[in-house]
């Protein structure tokens, strides 16, 4: 149900890199400082692969800045770039790294999808309903915009949007859909 909430909001854009960010703080917190926890709250090292995703996503933004620098992008575009990327990359490295250290309970990531799934199959008739019956496709953009992203769609509480060529609907529900059809002859 929350991620249905953090869309009406138009939330789901920040949430990723948010709960990238704590996840990743805590499991350095668990990985650096749990040495000194009791030995039964004692975690694994993690494997060196997860060090590797690390070292990559790092040297990954020393290439950045570097082209940055080399081509004199100047600070405003570098910072924006940099932001992007621990939007984007970093935010792999962090999942890693937390879902190797972090005891997660499988079970709980299980039911979460499967309240999604279920909340989801409950709009779904509004969703399938919306463009026949005259509902705007957009309901709203999210005053969250002003944090900034790739543009208004990320924030915006979307029931439907219409296909450019032939004007048939298409559902994207909480992420954004894709702009072209896929190799199938139709996108989701």
């Amino acid at each position: 149900m929350s991620t249905w909430l953090l869309w009406l909001v138009g939330g789901l854009y920040i949430a990723g890199p948010v709960l990238g960010c704590l996840l990743g703080l805590q499991a350095l917190y668990f990985y650096y400082i749990g040495p000194n926890l009791p030995e039964s709250k004692r975690l694994p090292a993690p494997h060196w692969s997860i060090s590797a995703w690390l070292i990559a996503m790092t040297i990954m933004l020393v290439i950045l800045i570097a082209g940055h620098l080399n081509f004199s992008l100047g600070t405003g575009a570098t910072i924006k770039s940099a932001i992007g990327w621990a939007k984007g990359w970093l935010l792999i490295a962090l999942f890693i790294f937390a879902g190797a250290v972090l005891p997660i309970r499988r079970e709980i990531v299980y039911r979460a999808i499967c309240r999604t799934g279920k909340y989801t199959i409950l709009l779904l008739p509004l969703f399938l309903v919306a463009p026949f019956v005259g509902l705007p496709a957009t309901l709203w953009v999210s005053p969250l915009q002003i944090i900034g992203g790739s543009g208004p769609e990320y924030f915006a509480t979307i029931l439907y949007t219409l296909e450019p060529g032939s004007g048939a609907p298409r559902w994207q529900f909480f992420a954004p859909g894709r702009r072209r059809p896929g190799w199938w002859g139709w996108s989701i």
